[in-house]
């Protein structure tokens, strides 16, 4: 029977009709990451038909494949379970057995009739499976041509007139149409559409045949914005474009036949793109892919779902869709057991995992890694941090060459060729250069995981929490590293063909050094990495940094839409937040609880007054300061205070510092800087707490603090100490010594009368639309590298047309040839 523990809305979701059970049709892409579809907002990918399945069905924000590796992720799709669930079948070119219970043959046992076209499982072996009569069992399996043992009959006849270079000739969809003509039309049918795009292969600069537009090229942080990267992105848009006009083609077949509001169809792929840093790394281009299902029966207004999603819950989803007992083996869940409505995530993480993609390190061992994705943080555990994760840099691995864990390309190969450039060396050690054992992403601040958390205290308790999650799910579905046993390094590669090519094991490639160490190549004290990150020229010992403002970690008291953050240098002072709450919830000894119950707003306050203050000492104690001012809101028992600013170390130099804290009865106090977050904690009345912090590089840092009292004396003394200040004192206290502070806003904000229009220069690109500006008046542009700071731009001063039309687009020199403007600012007036 199927778990009786599931919730299941069959009817509800037009599972099953009175037509009986749904015919099903499986379309998977190869290599495609989730944010490659236009139906996520891609603008360099138009994907009509997997837009048409999301808008008459749900479209998944967050699903993710078990392992970011073709055969592995196929194996967990077809058994349930996840990769390490599947012993050799957990490595690329390892063997399925027929131990593992398959949702295709038990669709078939239950009087489905299967059929596959293109790209199935693979590449491996099959292992214990029942032949196709008249046949054995393939020495190697990719096609549907050598997987008819497992999926049925293989449509492959039909080839397109003309092949395109780097793509597959078969006319994916006129097979399709064959199998429907030759079907038993007595039997729901389930067919797997797999393509064989957008794997690598490319055909190069057909981007620009095809008119497409560098600007829509939609390129992963993580990689270089470059001309040749862009084109390569375009390139691969043109093959997923391809995978989605076979999938239109064979939804007008399903129209046609009268079979569309009968026939469930999933759209997926099987693992993230493959250029650096995506297939086989188990970050979200890795791992995480487009998901669109639309159930049988009518079309519905479309939903948007951010549950969390493995693809391991396709095959659950698929055998109640047919009404076939779930085997209890399987470790995905039915997709039909999500709420039907709301927003709420009914999977609290998922679990991804990675060891054996190619023969690409000494020994023929992989790069074994796990990671739990929650909504908000990703945590990764990589086993042997010593290995390099694309595999060894000077060693040949038989088709990809070296770094043979990364699929050759445009984009790899422009990073290698430019690694010792100076600023293309930090994004070629992000994708080639070794990993430490833990990492951990903000992945709401922090997308492209480029800032690794995992040896930030503020993050130590979400770190070892995320670990033990992840664990304690590990150990519950068997995974052997849980036990200490490293099974994959041993398991056999069943492609022998590799071993022929002669310079598989070809060695002596000169180790670049850029990827061993971040080199301060002129010589003045910073590494180029940090150079680059911050606007500095690293070939020039004379280029000094910008002065960057660094984001906050925390979201402040004075919350922006726009996520992007500056100091307000017209108010001095810090934001002030006051706060009363019952008794019991503000305690003596917790200052880290104290801290989120006020930035948390659970419970929320019975009162809460805001203000700006010109410092950060109030009450009637502490040692630090002389300024000390009554609470805003009277203070008494049972009340936080919060305190948000930017401090303003730019007049300073790089060094060693101390931030001091005093209070009754606790404060805690967070604070971003260009050198990692600096935490003090004050945990109980009413000792001095001291915490050393360097910074590098002087700039503009946003700090939070809550002041904690539960009753009896109150007060709050926060300061700093170091060179160029004089004694300790209280942040703001400027009269003292204090550097400045600033009240934290959006970074654009400018008291001219004159300014129009504020850009948010997101992508470095340089076209804007300006709408709905005074004929015949003048304008001109500045923009900004640092949000602060503002330059006019040449060139850019231009008078409207005598006539009541929208100006645009507008195309303005956005960069310079080092970086892109952060910021650009419109103002009605000529320059002055």
């Amino acid at each position: 029977m199927i778990r009786s523990s599931l919730v299941l809305v069959l009817c509800s979701l037009g599972v099953i009709d009175g037509a009986g059970r749904p015919n099903i049709l499986f379309a998977i892409s190869d290599d495609q990451s989730w944010m490659h579809a236009s139906a996520y907002g891609d603008k360099g990918t138009r994907t009509p038909a997997f837009d048409r399945i999301a808008e008459e069905g749900i479209l998944f924000t967050h699903a993710y494949a078990s392992c970011p590796s073709c055969m592995p992720s196929r194996t967990s799709i077809l058994t349930g379970r996840n990769m390490w669930e599947t012993g050799p079948g957990g490595n690329l070119m390892g063997t399925l057995k027929a131990d593992y219970a398959i949702f295709s043959l038990l669709l078939e046992q239950s009087g489905y009739q299967l059929g596959a076209t293109g790209k199935t499982w693979g590449p491996g072996k099959l292992e214990g499976f029942t032949p196709a009569v008249g046949k054995t069992l393939p020495l190697r399996s990719y096609s549907s041509i050598q997987t008819e043992a497992i999926l049925g009959e293989s449509f492959h006849r039909r080839t397109l007139k003309e092949r395109r270079p780097g793509m597959s000739n078969l006319d994916y969809a006129a097979n399709f149409e064959d199998f429907l003509a030759e079907r038993d039309k007595d039997k729901p049918f389930f067919f797997w559409y797999g393509s064989n795009e957008p794997h690598q292969g490319f055909e190069e600069g057909a981007w620009k045949k095809a008119g497409k537009n560098l600007a829509d090229a939609l390129v992963p942080g993580s990689l270089p914005d470059d001309p040749v990267v862009r084109g390569e992105f375009l390139d691969y848009a043109l093959e997923i474009e391809h995978f989605d006009r076979h999938l239109g083609r064979m939804i007008e077949l399903l129209v046609r036949e009268n079979l569309l509001e009968s026939t469930l169809i999933v759209v997926t792929s099987d693992h993230g793109n493959p250029m650096p840093r995506s297939k086989c790394n188990l970050y979200d281009s890795g791992t995480r892919v487009p998901l669109a299902i639309r159930f049988a029966g009518p079309a519905k207004k479309g939903a948007t779902r951010r549950d969390l999603v493995n693809l391991i819950d396709l095959a659950p989803t698929f055998l109640t869709a047919a009404g076939v007992e779930i085997p209890e083996e399987m470790s995905g869940h039915p997709l039909q057991s999500l709420p039907e409505t709301g927003a709420a995530v009914s999977r609290g993480f998922v679990v991804t995992g990675f060891e054996r993609h190619i023969i690409c390190r000494r020994d023929g061992v992989g790069y074994p890694a796990r990671c739990i994705r929650t909504d908000s943080f990703a945590y990764i555990r990589n086993y042997e941090p010593d290995r390099w994760p694309a595999g060894d840099p000077d060693f040949v691995s038989s088709h990809q060459g070296f770094l043979g864990d990364c699929d050759r390309g445009a984009t790899k190969e422009f990073l290698m060729n430019n690694s010792s450039e100076t600023r293309i060396a930090p994004y070629y050690r992000l994708s080639f250069g070794r990993r430490p054992p833990e990492e951990l992403y903000d992945m709401k601040r922090d997308p492209h995981q480029l800032r690794n958390l995992a040896e930030e205290e503020k993050f130590a308790e979400v770190k070892s929490s995320l670990r033990q999650k992840m664990e304690d799910y590990l150990r519950a579905t068997g995974d052997p590293r849980m036990q200490g046993q490293s099974p994959w390094d041993d398991y056999d590669f069943t492609d022998k063909r590799i071993f022929g090519n002669p310079r598989w094991r070809e060695e002596g490639l000169a180790l670049p050094s850029v990827i061993i160490e971040d080199p301060d190549t002129d010589g003045d004290g910073l590494a180029d990495g940090r150079e680059l990150a911050f606007g500095s020229d690293p070939l020039d010992a004379a280029s000094l940094p910008v002065d960057p403002v660094v984001q906050p970690s925390f979201v402040p008291i004075n919350a922006q839409e726009s996520g992007v953050y500056g100091p307000v240098f017209t108010t001095p002072g810090v934001d002030y937040q006051e706060n009363k709450y019952n008794g019991g919830v503000i305690a003596n000894g917790q200052s880290l609880n104290n801290y989120n119950v006020h930035v948390s707003g659970s419970p929320a306050p019975n009162s809460s007054v805001t203000a700006v203050q010109p410092w950060t000492s109030h009450g009637d104690g502490g040692n630090f300061s002389t300024r000390n001012s009554p609470f805003v809101d009277g203070g008494g028992d049972n009340f936080t205070v919060r305190y948000n600013g930017y401090l303003d170390m730019r007049g300073y130099d790089a060094g060693d510092y101390t931030i001091h804290l005093q209070s009754d009865d606790t404060n805690y106090f967070v604070m971003d800087t260009v050198d990692g977050t600096v935490i003090a904690d004050d945990p109980s009345c009413c000792n001095e707490r001291t915490q050393a912090f360097s910074i590098s590089i002087a700039g503009v840092f946003p700090f939070d603090t809550v002041f904690g009292e539960q009753g009896g004396g109150e007060w709050t003394d926060l300061a700093i100490s170091g060179p160029g200040i004089t004694g300790i004192v209280a942040l703001g206290d400027t009269e003292n010594g204090s550097p400045p502070v600033y009240i934290i806003g959006s970074g654009v904000e400018a008291p001219e009368e004159r300014l129009v229009n504020v850009f948010f220069d997101e992508n470095g690109a340089g076209n804007i639309t300006l709408e709905n500006l005074t004929p015949g008046e003048t304008y001109h542009v500045q923009g900004s590298f640092d949000g602060v700071n503002f330059v006019a731009l040449a060139g850019s001063e231009f008078v409207t047309p005598d006539a009541d039309v929208t100006v645009g687009p507008l195309v303005l020199p956005f960069t310079t040839a080092d970086q892109p403007f952060l910021l650009v600012k419109v103002y009605k007036g000529p320059i002055e």
